[in-house]
C-alpha cells in the first residue's frame, strides 16, 4: 500500500498525470470508490503544488 500511494503521490507532483486522469482510470478499474479518499487526501493538503484548480469528482 506505501508503494501504490507514494506513486500515486509522486505522479501529482511530478505532473505526469491528473487527479482527473487517475479518477478516470480507477472508474474503469472499478477502484474509483477506493482510490477517490486517497486522491482527494493528497490534493487537498496542497492543491497549488500538486494542481493548479480546485479538485471536485465531477470533472
Amino acid at each position: 500500500m506505501d508503494v501504490a500511494l507514494e506513486a500515486l503521490r509522486e505522479g501529482l507532483r511530478g505532473k505526469k498525470c491528473t487527479p482527473d486522469q487517475i479518477l478516470r482510470f480507477a472508474h474503469v478499474d472499478r477502484v474509483e470508490r477506493i482510490i477517490f479518499p486517497y486522491l482527494e487526501a493528497l490534493v487537498l493538503t496542497n492543491p497549488s503544488r500538486i494542481y493548479p484548480r480546485p479538485f471536485t469528482k465531477d470533472c
